[in-house]
């Protein structure tokens, strides 16, 4: 999600040792009464539990605190970042990657590591935390993201213009950005946004 809002002169960075299906640490950025997405926790709770969880992310690439701030003033004043991945014992640095966003004002929210895969991916290799914490985790935030979108007042007349306008989110490229996974990786991967 980060790939496609920031400016197209900024370049993302390589998460360095952080490698696909590695755990991921999240910290909290923000005091969990602050954001939408952990309102419902308090800090030692929500503490305690990202500590507890590993998290999964596959691309390799993503946005430092510091960039975020400082090269994208105007992603800044839109969002804000939530947590962050990091794997270091020495604190906050600005330098850890962002891992979840939230909008100021809109209900947008935008996570970097896969809520999915916690609850739905079972491959015996997949080095993914499926624990008690992390499904309810998983499904906290899915839910947030359902009742946000059920809160949306638009609806269709007919089914079959939804069935349109599904299709045409599928075809336009305003809707998803094409970000690599690796450094030197010539593929490139679809990142997906949906608008409710």
């Amino acid at each position: 999600m980060l790939a496609l809002m920031r400016s197209q002169t900024h370049d993302m960075d390589n998460f360095g040792p952080f490698k696909p299906q590695n755990d991921l640490q999240l910290n909290l950025a923000h005091k969990p009464e602050h954001t939408f997405m952990f309102d419902s926790y308090t800090h030692s709770r929500l503490e305690d539990t990202l500590d507890r969880i590993k998290f999964f992310s596959s691309p390799l690439r993503g946005m430092t605190m510091n960039d975020f701030i400082r090269k994208e003033p105007t992603l800044s004043q839109i969002f804000i970042p939530v947590c962050s991945f990091h794997n270091d014992t020495q604190g906050n640095s600005n330098s850890e990657f962002v891992a979840a966003i939230e909008g100021v004002v809109y209900p947008w929210f935008g996570v970097a590591y896969r809520v999915d895969k916690i609850q739905f991916g079972m491959d015996i290799n997949d080095h993914i935390d499926h624990s008690r914490e992390a499904v309810i985790h998983a499904q906290k935030l899915a839910n947030l993201f359902v009742d946000e979108a059920r809160l949306s007042p638009h609806e269709y007349a007919f089914v079959s213009d939804e069935v349109k306008a599904v299709d045409l989110i599928a075809e336009n490229d305003l809707f998803s950005v094409q970000v690599p996974l690796w450094e030197d990786s010539i593929s490139l991967v679809r990142t997906e946004i949906y608008l409710f």
